[in-house]
């Protein structure tokens, strides 16, 4: 996924908010989810000629160890090789797998598209994951605790090996639900945009002394209250 795609679905549920949820486990359930951070696409570097765009709808079956187990086009773009590619491409992707509501890695589905852009010299393979349930994943960020945020950073950094935690799907609904909620007018959000890395990596050591609070409520919103222009 872009790292700017995440914000463009969260404006989209800003008015979802505000749902009730309930019975949401603290770190459950989880749907999968694509690492932004990676290596580079060998796929990239070998597409053949293939003389224009396409897109390439597609299901993946990412196990419970996080591999991807199967990957299948639902919609094809019409060219073979195009297919071919975006398959390729989405199986080099990295993903963390889904959780139950006892938070136990387990086999489940993830849907997307891949992007497959080869009218310009320089060509280009773009995956768009479709995002988790937003208004769940909210609640759901919305109870963590320190300790369970902590943990989810751990996995992110560790397992699925990401080098830009702050972009990451729930760390930056975090921030997203931050800016909603304080009804942030446009003109200051580039500034919570720049600190947003140091607001995070604070926020983290935080939780690590207090693994009770909860993450959003108790840490987040102080730190990135820190950071208003009033301050």
């Amino acid at each position: 996924m872009n790292r700017r795609e995440p914000c463009r679905f969260f404006r989209a549920a800003a008015l979802l908010l505000l749902l009730p949820l309930t019975g949401m486990a603290q770190r459950g359930p989880i749907e999968p989810i694509v690492v932004t951070g990676g290596k580079p696409s060998e796929t990239l570097v070998n597409i053949p000629e293939l003389g224009g765009d396409f897109t390439v709808f597609v299901e993946v079956t990412v196990a419970a160890d996080g591999s991807v187990k199967e990957a299948t086009v639902t919609r094809s773009s019409d060219n073979e090789q195009a297919d071919a590619v975006a398959i390729s491409f989405i199986k080099e992707k990295k993903f963390l797998p889904a959780l139950d509501d006892d938070a136990q890695p387990v086999e489940a589905k993830a849907w997307g598209r891949v992007d497959v852009m080869t009218k310009t010299r320089m060509k280009q393979l773009k995956a768009f994951m479709k995002p988790p349930d937003i208004p769940r994943e909210i609640e759901r960020v919305r109870k963590l605790t320190c300790k369970d945020f902590n943990w989810e950073i751990d996995r992110l950094r560790n397992q699925g090996g990401s080098t830009d935690l702050g972009h990451e799907i729930m760390p930056w609904l975090s921030l997203r639900v931050y800016m909603l909620d304080k009804k942030l007018p446009k003109g200051v959000e580039d500034k919570y945009l720049e600190k947003w890395p140091q607001a995070l990596a604070e926020a983290e050591t935080m939780c690590q002394a207090t693994p009770g609070k909860l993450y959003l409520k108790d840490t987040l919103v102080l730190i990135l209250d820190s950071l208003a222009p009033n301050h």
